[in-house]
């Protein structure tokens, strides 16, 4: 028989309490609370769409209004602080997720300066 490992003993919790690494990151997603499933996909939205903005759309959109595809990342980037803002859950899963120091350092970073202005 196998111990489960518990990442987080209440939705609440702004660290895990088992930080999840590669090898648990599939048992750590199937365990999480909701507002942490929402965190990451919400996350995963805004960080697609961002790698598809290009030079161009950069520049575009700084003269002339938002590009198709940098309509879509400040779309994402919207429904990620609202929800960030929408419970205290949400807001300790973006918590946790910072604090996971398995995740890539630019991600890390990113959620990060996030959950600054909560």
């Amino acid at each position: 028989m196998t111990i489960q490992p518990v990442f987080v003993a209440d939705p609440l919790d702004e660290t895990y309490q088992t930080t999840p690494t590669a090898d648990t990151i599939n048992q750590a997603v199937e365990a999480a609370p909701q507002e942490e499933k929402d965190v990451h996909k919400a996350l995963a939205g805004m960080f697609e769409a961002r790698e598809k903005i290009t030079l161009v759309d950069e520049l575009l959109s700084s003269f002339f209004g938002p590009t198709k595809r940098y309509g879509v990342l400040l779309d994402n980037l919207a429904a990620v602080r609202k929800l960030a803002g929408k419970s205290p859950e949400h807001r300790a899963a973006f918590f946790r997720i910072a604090s996971n120091p398995n995740l890539e350092d630019d991600l890390q970073k990113e959620v990060k300066r996030i959950i600054v202005d909560l």
